[in-house]
């Protein structure tokens, strides 16, 4: 399926995949050897559903120059061509963003309630990751939202973290999306959780790094010390499947202590960006991504494992991306899954589970 495709010169990061190589990765391998879990309402899977929110608004003055002072405190992290590219791209989304904004009544990304209304019609709900707006070290790859901005949600003007507590109080999970630098900081990772309990005035429970960038040897650790009970990082930005070879969900172990964590993996499976953006991972168009959704939530179903989607929220405003995103939990709706947040699959999870036990032996994958 990969033949026609132009990495650019880039190995995608499934390329070092042991999966990948032994063209299993589509197929979650180690499951069909393991006792399948049970779901509520006997269903026969799950379906796990995630937002990664990077963005809020689609035309802000105020973030795109936040974006440009960024990149300037960011200088060394980056090449010089890839510098002036970046400065360059600022300054000309400042001109776009100034006359969008004079010219349109509304932003497009200022409709995320749409995102709860497809998801209560199948009657789940799921996690929204937000990347908090305070952090002392910076990356050129941070988002320029601030929980003080105005956004627009449900057609009531509101600050991001007023739309925040109104996400949380209609029963959504919301989630930390730290950012680059802090996947092996702990005490960063802390901070940026305690700035968004603040906003919610109650613990955050899961995690996903931004750019799913993680160290298999570190980042566990990170996340266990900071507080967090579950991560759904493990998973491709260029493509779909299954990175450690299951669909269930497992119980993370610190390989420098060698010793289990009190902390839940609920794994990544499928992400929109890796299907359907055309410019990296498998650059499909919706039908053949449709394909590929049903393909693997066939596998999932064969051994009751979990199906962990990621939707970016800011494709809201994209027609087939969202559209695609219905059609999809219509389908599982209709072959019997169970929808949840990454904090309700964990949950559910760890009472059935005996990895929490005394003297369990830990799951090393």
């Amino acid at each position: 399926m990969l033949d026609d495709i132009d990495l650019d010169s880039k190995v995608p990061d499934f390329g070092y995949s042991p999966f990948n190589r032994s063209e299993t990765l589509y197929r979650p391998v180690l499951d069909p050897e393991r006792e399948s879990p049970t779901w509520p309402g006997d269903a026969s899977f799950a379906v796990c559903l995630t937002h990664d929110v990077d963005t809020v608004t689609e035309h802000s003055i105020r973030q795109t120059y936040r974006r440009l002072v960024n990149t300037a405190r960011c200088r060394e992290q980056l090449s010089l061509d890839a510098y002036v590219q970046k400065v360059s791209e600022s300054f000309l989304r400042l001109g776009y963003d100034t006359i969008k904004s004079l010219q349109l009544g509304s932003d497009p990304l200022h409709q995320y309630e749409r995102w709860l209304n497809i998801e209560s019609s199948v009657k789940g709900t799921s996690t929204f990751f937000f990347i908090a707006d305070e952090r002392t070290a910076r990356h050129h790859t941070d988002t320029h939202y601030s929980f003080s901005d105005t956004v627009v949600f449900d057609q009531e003007t509101m600050t991001v973290g007023e739309m925040i507590r109104e996400i949380d109080d209609r029963g959504w999970e919301i989630g930390l999306h730290p950012t680059w630098p802090s996947y092996d900081d702990p005490k960063e990772l802390e901070r940026q959780k305690s700035r968004l309990e603040s906003v919610l005035d109650h613990e955050v429970k899961s995690v996903r790094q931004h750019f799913l960038h993680y160290d298999i040897g570190q980042t566990p650790r990170a996340h266990a010390d900071a507080g967090f009970q579950y991560d759904s990082t493990l998973g491709f930005n260029d493509n779909v499947g299954f990175r450690f070879g299951t669909s269930y969900p497992w119980q993370l172990y610190d390989l420098e202590a060698e010793e289990s964590l009190p902390l839940i993996e609920i794994p990544l499976v499928i992400q929109d960006n890796a299907l359907l953006n055309q410019s990296k991972g498998l650059r499909l168009d919706v039908e053949t991504a449709f394909e590929y959704v049903k393909q693997i939530a066939a596998e999932v179903k064969s051994v009751g494992g979990v199906l962990t989607l990621l939707w970016h929220p800011s494709s809201i405003s994209n027609r087939e991306w969202r559209s695609l995103y219905t059609r999809v939990l219509e389908y599982l709706k209709e072959e019997g899954a169970w929808f949840g947040s990454v904090r309700e699959i964990g949950e559910h999870w760890k009472q059935q589970s005996d990895v929490f036990s005394a003297g369990a032996k830990p799951d090393r994958r």
